[in-house]
Parts: C-alpha cells; structure tokens; sequence
C-alpha cells in the first residue's frame, strides 16, 4: 500500500527537513504538533496541524497534543477487516509515524514529571502493534534506508522494513520506560538497575571449544561499541575480554605507549617518545609470554612499528588508527585481526558483573593514590620535575645515603597505572630508562599469597634483564643487580607479613610503594629500615577480582 498520510512529531529533529521532503516528493500529507510543526515548515515542507485528525489543538500546557481517538483510531484499524467500519465512523489512515521522545536521562529533577511523554508512546506502540499496515520511526539513523526504498518503490515500504522497524521501536520504548523507572527510583533514594543488550552476535565458542557464546552490544556508547575489525578471523569470546582489558590498560597512558595483553593480565607495558622503543621495552618485559597476545596502542601506528612485528605471533593488533602503509604490510597476515578504536571514548563510570541472582555494581578505579607519604628512614626525593628522580634523603631531608633509586613523580604515576589492571595480588617492578622510557620490567600477580607473586616478578625482572645484557658473563650478576636497585617495586594491596620485604632485599630492591593500611604496617617498616630500603604509603588499594 501506498503511503498516504503521516504524522511527525519529534524531540530530535535532525533529518526530519532530508525525510520530509522526500515524503513531499511522494504526495504524503504529513501532520504535526507545535515544535516540529514550526521546524518544517520554516523549511519549507508542507505540513498540517495535527488537529486536523485528532478534532482538538493542544491542551494544558502541551501535556496533551496527539491523544485522540482520531489519532489512535487512524494508527491502529485493521486496513482489511475494519476498513468499512473505519469508513463510517470517519477515521483517516495514518500509514506512518515518525517520533523520538525527550530525552529523560538528562532531565533534571524538577523536570522528571514534565519530561515523561504521554502521546509520543502512545503514537509510538499503535503504530509498532499494526506494523502489518504502518510505519514507524523512532531512529534518525533510519532514515536515510528509509527514505531509499521509499523512492526506489515509488512510494511504498515493505512488510519486511515494517517489522524491523516495529522491533525496534518496542526496544526503544523499553529503553525508555527504563530511563524513567531509574530515574524516579533514584529520586526516592530507592536505586535500581536495568539493562538493555541487544543485536545478538554469536561468538565462534565461548571461554572453551564446547561452550557456546554470543555477544550482546550494550544500548549506552561504550568503548567497546566503538571498534572496529579491518581484517583477520572473526572475534571470539576470550578474544574480547582480552581486547576488553587492553583497552583499559592503555587508557590514560600518555605519549606514546604500548600494551601487551595475555589472558587479560598486561605481561608488558611501555611508555616511550618512540612508538617503535615503546613497542620493543613492552614486548621485552616477557617475550614468552607475549607469544599469541594483544597488542595495543596510544596512538597512530605506522610502518616502521608493523615492521617489528616480523617473525612475531600475536592474535590482534589494536590502535586509534593505522598508516596506509602500515595497514597494507599488515595485510600479509592473513588471519592476524586489526582493530581500530576511539581513544576519546570514556569508560563507563560503572563496572558491573552478573552473578547468581544479582548483579555487582561499582565505580571503576580511577583514583591511583590518595597520598603519598614516605614512611622508611631514608627515602628517595620524589621529584616531579625529573624523569630519573633525585637523591636518597632521610626522613628529616638532612643526610643523604645511597644511590639515585630513580623513583620520579611521572615513574610512580606510570607504575600505579600498570598495577590496576593485574589481577591480585599483584606486583610491578617498573623502571626509567635513560632515554626517559618508562617499562614494566617484571609482574607476578593471580597469586593467592602476596610472596609469591614478589618472587614472580623479580624472576620475570631478572629473566629480561639478562636477555638484555650484552657484556662479559662476569659482569651479569652487577648489571641485574644494579638494575634491580634503580627500579621501583609497587604492591596494589598492602604486606601483611615481612617475609616479601625480605625477598626484595635479596634481590637488591630499594624501593617498594603500597597503599599501607595492614595491622602489621609497623613490622614491615622495621622490615625495610634494618634492610635500607625506602617504602612509600599511597593510600589507595587496588584490589581486582
């Protein structure tokens, strides 16, 4: 059927002018309410009020516009069986709606009521329920295939259209009905979560070859949402928590950094001036365990940073975007995946986990430190100034004792931020380089007992350190030793017992950061003081589960 009548009424009104001049070009009478009645016609478009079918203008205030048994009679009459009935009682057609509705979730308190839409719903779900005869649109984003297949048909939609259309209209109504119920049960102080998931994918497998899994896009703009697959295998259920967590491991890094992500724990982090020096400390912080990982980037990637990656398994390269020229050497790897995302969308605020009957909300850790208070005897100058730190000073800033440890205001920033995505307990041990680099030099985390992942990452620490050497063997031992002494071990929780400290000074540690807050706090100073090593309370935990 042709369509032959159409009322529009929309609180978004981009592309009504491109859609009502192509329902113009088809000969549809359209209809309107005040707002859009006014935009359409300053535009250009022929329209009429919608009093025309609903037998009243508007009433108090603009609460009522388009209830009316015009309106709803025209909208919902079976074309077929009602048609002579609909006939005597004088009832018009309306073969398509087109309506978007306040947007409720930036409604302020005092405008809850005001904001919460009567006919626009009402319009809305009489259309979707006779989707058999009627159109509807609720999306902009339809539009423009709408306004095709109404041009290529000469004036007609198919059943087909009609059907999607209607689906998603309901999921936008219940979207809707959502943002109001949330909204008015937080004003109560009675708060409620409702989700909404859709466009089904199925997923090759899920975390096993005999699981089955699929993936559910999220209806809010989401970091996740906003990647895109250039080339390479279709995403799995593993694939995307790992990419999940390779995201949120390089957010918030700055210049230009690279992240190595294994089973979503980071086994390599780096921070350089250099994408290509970045890619290569990353990489080498555990070379083993990078075989088949993610790797993702701050910025741009570009040739000469694809060119590292020869003879180099990894399942997925990520990045805000790719050279030309990068993307055509890429190419060559057939099944390797190439995915490009937005840096500048932010993460939820929110990080939420389905249990057995429930669901766990909570902020996402975003706060590295809450302080920063040397607590040892002697410590090294926390200079914000300096990449490679000051020098090793006593409590009362009057002696100087030991060696420059290296530990500078952009290094703890840097360790911090690579401890927060390790599962607990976790442990770093990072380092400056002397180009200014930052690396994570070593990491232990997963481990029910905090010593051993200490003892993890001084071995992971130990391991890269003598693939790095290049001098006589002789030497080895006083080039790891060394090393181990200028980097910073961090702990996201704090020592319940000594016995780690004492592990770190047998491997010649003289720094360590934690948030502190264990009833043994005063044995594990004593600990670090008879041992020389300098220990820093930030105050913040940074547990993950």
């Amino acid at each position: 059927m042709k369509l032959k009548r159409a009322i529009i009424s929309c609180y978004d009104k981009k592309g009504l002018i491109e859609l009502g001049a192509a329902l113009q070009k088809q000969d549809v009478e359209i209809l309107s309410t005040a707002g859009t009645l006014k935009h359409l016609q300053e535009n250009n478009i022929a329209v009429k009020d919608i009093s025309e079918i609903s037998e009243r203008g508007e009433a108090f205030g603009g609460r009522i516009k388009s209830l009316s048994f015009g309106v709803s009679a025209g909208l919902l009459f079976d074309r077929v069986s009602d048609a002579q009935e609909a006939q005597n009682l004088g009832v018009k057609s309306i073969d398509l709606v087109v309506c978007n509705l306040y947007p409720f979730d930036q409604a302020s308190q005092d405008d809850f009521v005001r904001w919460i839409d009567i006919g626009g719903p009402t319009m809305l779900r009489a259309a979707s329920k006779n989707y058999e005869f009627v159109s509807v649109l609720c999306d902009p984003k339809n539009y423009a295939n709408f306004i095709e297949e109404l041009e290529k048909s000469g004036g007609t939609i198919s059943l087909e259209t009609r059907k999607h259309l209607m689906r998603k209209t309901f999921s936008y109504m219940a979207d809707y009905d959502c943002q109001i119920s949330t909204a008015l049960d937080k004003w109560a102080g009675e708060d409620s979560l409702r989700l909404s998931f859709s466009n089904k994918k199925p997923l090759r497998y899920g975390e096993n070859s005999h699981q089955k899994a699929d993936y559910f896009e999220s209806t809010s703009q989401l970091f996740m949402k906003n990647m895109q697959v250039h080339q390479g295998k279709e995403l799995s259920y593993n694939n995307l928590l790992d990419v999940q967590a390779a995201f949120d491991a390089i957010r918030d890094l700055k210049n230009q950094a690279c992240c190595i992500i294994k089973h979503c724990t980071p086994c390599g982090i780096a921070q350089s001036s250099s994408q290509v020096e970045a890619f290569k400390l990353a990489w080498a912080s555990d070379p083993v365990s990078a075989f088949g990982s993610i790797v993702v980037f701050s910025s741009v990637v570009d040739k000469q940073t694809v060119e590292q990656f020869s003879k180099k398994f990894v399942e997925i390269i990520a990045a805000p975007s790719f050279s030309h020229e990068a993307l055509e050497l890429l190419r060559t790897q057939k099944n390797l995946r190439v995915i490009t995302y937005d840096p500048n969308i932010k993460a939820s605020k929110q990080e939420i986990r389905l249990i057995d009957g429930g669901a766990l909300v909570q902020e996402r850790d975003l706060e590295s430190a809450s302080k920063r208070e040397w607590v040892t005897d002697c410590h090294p100058a926390l200079d914000a100034g300096s990449s490679a730190g000051s020098r090793l000073v006593g409590r009362d800033d009057k002696q100087a004792r030991g060696d420059n440890m290296g530990l500078s205001d952009s290094l703890l920033e840097f360790g911090l931020h690579c401890i927060r995505p390790m599962k607990s307990n976790a442990i770093a041990l990072v380092r400056t380089l002397e180009n200014g680099s930052f690396q994570l030099l070593g990491m232990g985390c997963g481990q029910p007992n905090r010593i051993h992942s200490v003892k993890l990452a001084v071995e992971r620490a130990t391991d890269g350190l003598t693939a790095e050497y290049q001098g006589h063997p002789s030497e080895q031992d006083a080039y790891i030793q060394h090393h181990l002494s200028r980097a910073v071990l961090i702990s996201e929780a704090f020592f319940p017992f000594s016995d780690s400290i004492d592990v770190c000074h047998e491997a010649g540690i003289k720094t360590i950061v934690q948030p502190g807050g264990s009833m043994r706090d005063k044995q594990v100073i004593e600990a670090c003081n008879q041992h020389g090593i300098s220990m820093m309370f930030v105050g913040n935990r940074h547990f993950k589960h």
